[in-house]
């Protein structure tokens, strides 16, 4: 009961603090496109979670969608007006939480491919297949419409002989689905919810896995990115602090130990943690 106890203290502390699905920008305000690195843009769009895109082959990859229809219309819009009007030909989902699915609909309209980790593919797919009578909705009046969503096990690694984007599962962490990708070229991180950028973490997921967060944030602390895409809070490196600051895994670790002390014996293997390529 008292590891009960300090857990729920935790997550009550955790979501006071700083709650990170609250980190947006104001109702009404237009997102503005924020030039990362070369071909690698990012935004935060008036509902939902930090987005991102980035050049590959003769078009676009988006990372999240924001967190409606309306918003994922808006970043389309970004991505054609950084880019020359190049076709997004996917968009890839850090998690399914509401704040970075919600778009999806907009970018699957649009004819782009919809990836995500493979155990979350169910959800993703559900989403996209709900029938709809709202005329704003970007698949409505669609019926011969039928979505079809990637999924990723463990990584995938797309390459166009100039650009080579690494995308990661290196387990369950903020949620069982989580993606990461890494441009080790522009030294870019897009890192979902698993790594924010000053900000404290959601950590009311019925899926989260405290133990999982922790290796996977260990193994995120080889990689020294110049440059973060979080899913909440400021975009690009934070001010100050050495290396793991910057991804965000400072501020989570610490939120992390009580429970990770309060799950551990339930656990009886712990895998060692995945490598990234430095």
């Amino acid at each position: 009961m008292p590891r009960r106890a300090g857990f729920l203290a935790l997550i009550l502390t955790a979501a006071l603090l700083s709650p990170a699905r609250a980190q947006q920008n104001a109702p009404g305000t237009k997102p503005t496109a924020e030039q990362v690195a070369d071909g690698v843009w990012a935004a935060r769009p008036s509902n939902g979670a930090n987005v991102g895109w980035f050049l590959l082959g003769d078009g676009v990859v988006a990372v999240d969608s924001g967190g409606d229809s309306k918003s994922g219309k808006e970043i389309l819009d970004l991505i054609a007006q950084t880019t020359g009007n190049k076709p997004v030909r996917a968009l890839i989902l850090t998690h399914v939480h509401g704040d970075h699915l919600g778009g999806a609909r907009a970018f699957a309209a649009a004819g782009a491919r919809i990836i995500c980790q493979e155990s979350v593919n169910g959800a993703a797919l559900a989403f996209l297949q709900q029938a709809s009578s709202d005329a704003s909705d970007p698949l409505a009046g669609k019926p011969t419409f039928k979505p079809v969503v990637e999924s990723i096990s463990e990584r995938e690694i797309l390459v166009d002989g100039i650009h080579n984007i690494q995308v990661y599962h290196l387990g369950p962490a903020h949620t069982k689905g989580d993606l990461i990708i890494y441009l080790p070229s522009e030294k870019v991180l897009f890192s979902g919810d698993v790594a924010l950028n000053s900000l404290y973490p959601y950590m009311q997921s019925a899926d989260m896995d405290p133990i999982g967060w922790e290796r996977v944030l260990t193994a995120m602390r080889r990689v020294d990115p110049q440059k973060l895409v979080p899913g909440h809070g400021p975009i690009g490196p934070a001010s100050g602090g050495p290396a793991p600051d910057r991804i965000g895994v400072a501020v989570v670790l610490p939120l992390l130990a009580p429970l990770v002390g309060s799950f551990r014996p339930r656990r009886r293997r712990r895998r060692r943690p995945r490598r990234l390529p430095g």
